[in-house]
């Protein structure tokens, strides 16, 4: 890989070409052959806050990718996950959850619910146990087949296990876009599948601004960060709790482990904000929670 190389998988990259309703047209692109719903629901395409709301003070704030809605109404949230992630199907479900509730206003009746969607591609083997790189999952009796309801699905979609060479299946070059590692790659994709086409451009555009590389990079370094501090306050803390010879050790260490990596986000966080980095900018690079880096 070429080492000056912007990956499409950077967090900056994904959300410029697919998460901005300017580049709406790359959304629906990429969508159209995986979500499966009729050519009329991208009539109106649109691209929504990605924080989800509380409803109780002390709830988890859960920050999505890519929320978007449909002409009839559908939700639908994109998840690209380039790191493995310890409870990351947990995490699915719970964001899953909280977008069919959110439908959920004043005055609300239980037959206005829309169906919701989380399209998740992930760079790595989620699902070791299928085949092949694109399953579906839903609500289903597991005797007969029988669909019990499709309000809430579950797309997956493994890049690890993606041909390299053309499979015939119209969602193959949107993932290959995800995979390619040189301008080459990206021109001989965008030549074969005019379709990809667009947002290959659009990667071109960031990946040639000193600016908007210099975003990406930042975005990219954070997350390693974010990653890399948390996996050492983890290590770290487990070391301890097993120093104390005990089986509750090792709980107690995992939570001092977990408290001490907090303490670093907050710490990376006051110093982004001292910095001039937005609120939100900085709730979505460390994940916590918005009220919380305005009290920093």
């Amino acid at each position: 890989m070429q080492s000056n190389f912007l990956s499409p998988l950077n967090d900056y990259v994904v959300k410029s070409i697919f998460g901005d309703q300017r580049n709406i047209e790359n959304t629906e692109g990429l969508l159209k052959p995986i979500l499966g719903i009729p050519p009329e629901e991208f009539g109106t395409l649109t691209i929504v806050d990605p924080f989800l709301k509380r409803l109780w003070r002390k709830d988890k704030l859960g920050i999505l990718d890519i929320r978007l809605t449909t002409a009839s109404g559908r939700v639908v949230n994109i998840e690209v996950q380039v790191e493995r992630y310890k409870f990351f199907i947990q995490r699915i479900i719970y964001y899953l959850a909280k977008m069919l509730i959110e439908q959920m206003k004043s005055g609300f009746n239980y037959g206005r619910i829309n169906q919701t969607i989380c399209v998740v591609i992930v760079n790595h083997i989620l699902c070791p146990e299928e085949e092949h790189y694109f399953n579906s999952y839903d609500l289903r009796n597991p005797i007969t087949g029988r669909l019990f309801t499709d309000l809430l699905k579950v797309l997956i979609l493994e890049l690890p296990k993606v041909p390299e060479t053309d499979d015939s299946r119209a969602v193959w070059p949107w993932l290959q876009f995800f995979k390619c590692k040189s301008k080459e790659d990206f021109d001989m994709l965008a030549k074969a599948h005019p379709e990809v086409k667009p947002a290959v451009n659009e990667y071109a555009k960031i990946s040639w601004s000193d600016r908007r590389r210099m975003i990406a990079d930042y975005k990219e370094k954070a997350r390693r960060d974010k990653y890399a501090m948390m996996e050492f306050a983890k290590d770290e803390g487990r070391d301890e709790g097993i120093a104390l010879g005990e089986a509750k050790g090792l709980a107690l260490g995992e939570a001092k482990g977990e408290a001490k990596g907090l303490e670093r986000l907050r710490n990376t966080a006051r110093n982004l904000k001292i910095r001039g980095i937005p609120v939100n900018q900085i709730a979505e690079d460390t994940g916590l929670p918005p009220e919380e880096i305005e009290r920093l």
